[in-house]
């Protein structure tokens, strides 16, 4: 037993003492505090989730029975409310620190955002080193913080670029003098750098072919796909067509309806919905094929509107598809039928065009949509008719009058206004032929000439041209005298120029070309002047009145050439030569031959002299054999 629980001295007694005041006052602040401590542990942060380490700690602060722990309540409820006024005293000042920032407006950039909006040259150079300055950083390090916030490629992108500019191979070298990368890195850093197939490009090697089950599945394993995962991705590499185009390639091989669902339902479509879409795809008669089959069956369409809302028609445009299913012909036809007098009955009845009208025909047509009245109508109108020139002829024969050809050119669709101009055009001009005889007749002036010419065709210049033929045709055929023969009169010298030109006048030769006519005439009248003279100098050459002299200086004095003249004396002199020996006759030289006086041979050359051929020789000879 302590002295302080048995005193015995005064000191023990006083220790004794203070030690129960202090055990007192302990007491009172445990109960002071606890409460505290509870109420703030409650109301204040969560311990949810706490270490259990410190539980027991909670636990003892929260007690009122823990002997000795005032001293490490109190610290507790200290240390919570300094930290709790702290708290409290900086959210406090924020307004008036708000508010001196406000009032003040000091505050500026940070060196790294100055260098940042200087590499973007939003600032200028004074601009950077001002802020750099006011950080205390110099010029030169002021280059190097502007250096380190300029972007560079990271690691794996040095080694990409290291393999265009260096060894494809073999790219480190070329990145360590560019980059400090730690030797135990490098190789990590090599292959973060490489690239590698993704799961699209693993899914395609393998829908390929390229790559089988357990080297797609190695692959996607170091993709980091789960083992559970790896097979569905191998399954989703393929692709199941849509829903529509499997239906379809089903249908193609075979598969029906009730079969359908399940290959559907695979391309995506709910189950729930299976059936529907696949009568949704399905083809269905288009709305003419199912208002064409009404008809066939029950031309009233009392089945139609049933059969049009299966196909998605709305309910209010029923009786519009009921109404457009009897049609009206389209304009064409309704064109003709107007024409063909179809809307006229009485005028169709008085052509017969309702004759022959057969029963089933129009039956079919009700079928088609056409009501009774129309197939009368088309079938009103669907006769031939006789063409414009039959309707000319008819015309021409008395056979119909100018009205029934009128209703014919109507009903041939001809306009109103070309009607009787194509009637006066039926008829037939004049001929050529025609107009000369009528002219020569008297018949025709040459205003009715030239007219008529017109009516046959010709413009106006060349009816003219015509008609001043015409006169001149006639004119010279009347006179029996043609420009030739006095051309030819004047060539021969039988007339002089004057003359000549007298008679071209008169018999119709425009005066522009008698002119032109006559020069070229007196030509040919002196080639043959100068053609009868050297003929002249020929024969009294030949026959001695003229030696060669004087036949050459007769010749030169018609102007010819001197070669020309040379070869005219050489022919002459060679014929003059032959004219000296005389031959007998093709009857002297048969009759010697008959009388035996000479042989066939001599006979034969006799002829050759006398210049017949071959055949003419043994023709001659056969006549005096016989």
């Amino acid at each position: 037993m302590s002295d302080l629980e048995s005193p015995q001295t005064y000191g023990d007694e006083v220790g004794a003492v203070a030690l129960e005041v202090q055990k007192k006052r302990s007491e009172q602040k445990e109960k002071l505090y606890t409460p505290l401590i509870k109420a703030y542990l409650k109301g204040g942060p969560s311990w949810v989730g706490i270490s259990a380490d410190l539980t027991p700690l909670v636990e003892k602060l929260q007690s009122e029975t823990e002997e000795g722990w005032d001293e490490v309540k109190g610290t507790f409820l200290g240390t919570s409310a300094t930290l709790l006024a702290t708290a409290a005293g900086q959210q406090a000042a924020k307004d008036l620190e708000y508010m001196a920032a406000k009032e003040l407006l000091n505050e500026q950039i940070k060196p790294e955002m100055a260098a940042t909006l200087y590499q973007r040259k939003k600032i200028g150079e004074d601009t950077f080193l001002d802020r750099m300055g006011n950080f205390a950083y110099d010029k030169d390090e002021s280059a190097h913080l502007y250096k380190s916030t300029m972007p560079y490629p990271s690691i794996p992108e040095l080694f990409r670029y290291g393999r265009y500019e260096s060894s494809p191979d073999n790219p480190k070298p070329f990145v360590l003098e560019l980059f400090d990368i730690p030797n135990e890195d490098l190789a990590k850093w090599e292959w973060l750098s490489l690239q590698k197939p993704t799961t699209e490009q693993t899914q395609t090697m393998f829908r390929r072919g390229k790559w089988d089950d357990a080297r797609a599945i190695t692959e996607l394993t170091k993709l980091g796909w789960k083992d559970d995962d790896r097979e569905v991705v191998l399954e989703l590499a393929h692709e199941l067509p849509n829903a529509m185009l499997l239906m379809q390639g089903d249908i193609y091989q075979g598969i029906r309806y009730a079969d359908l669902k399940d290959n559907v339902t695979k391309a995506g479509i709910h189950p729930d919905y299976a059936s529907k879409y696949i009568d949704g795809v399905l083809t269905k008669p288009n709305t003419a094929d199912i208002i064409a089959h009404q008809l066939r069956f029950d031309p009233s369409l009392s089945g139609l509107d049933d059969e049009l809302l299966k196909t998605g028609i709305h309910p209010d445009y029923l009786q519009l598809y009921k109404t457009l299913a009897y049609p009206i012909p389209p304009v064409a036809d309704l064109i003709t039928m107007a024409v063909r007098e179809a809307f006229t009955p009485d005028i169709a009845a008085r052509f017969g065009q309702y004759e022959d009208l057969p029963k089933e025909y129009v039956n079919a047509a009700q079928q088609k949509g056409l009501s009774k009245e129309w197939a009368e109508r088309y079938w009103a109108a669907h006769w031939d008719l006789p063409s414009i020139q039959q309707g000319f002829a008819m015309l021409h024969r008395g056979i119909i009058s100018e009205s029934d050809l009128n209703m014919l050119l109507r009903a041939l669709d001809i306009m109103p206004f070309w009607r009787d101009k194509l009637m006066a055009l039926s008829y037939k001009p004049l001929t050529r032929v025609d107009v000369r005889r009528m002219h020569q007749l008297g018949t025709l002036d040459e205003g009715g000439v030239k007219k008529a010419y017109q009516d046959g065709g010709y413009n106006d210049y060349n009816a003219g041209r015509m008609t001043d033929f015409t006169i001149r045709y006639n004119r010279r055929i009347l006179s029996g005298f043609t420009p030739r023969d006095a051309v030819n009169a004047y060539i021969n010298r039988l007339i002089e120029a004057s003359e000549c030109r007298n008679l071209l006048s008169q018999i119709g030769t425009k005066e522009s070309e008698i002119p032109n006519i006559l020069n070229l005439a007196s030509n040919k009248r002196a080639w043959k002047m100068k053609t009868e003279q050297i003929d002249a100098i020929s024969n009294l050459y030949r026959k001695g009145k003229y030696d060669y002299g004087q036949a050459r200086s007769m010749l030169g004095g018609l102007g010819l050439a001197s070669d020309y003249v040379k070869t005219l004396l050489e022919q002459w002199a060679a014929k003059s030569e032959a004219d000296k020996t005389a031959t007998f006759t093709n009857a002297q030289t048969l009759k010697l031959f008959a009388a035996e006086l000479i042989d066939e041979v001599r006979a034969r050359e006799e002829l050759t002299l006398l210049g017949f051929n071959t055949e003419r020789i043994d023709l001659l000879i056969k006549s005096v054999s016989i």
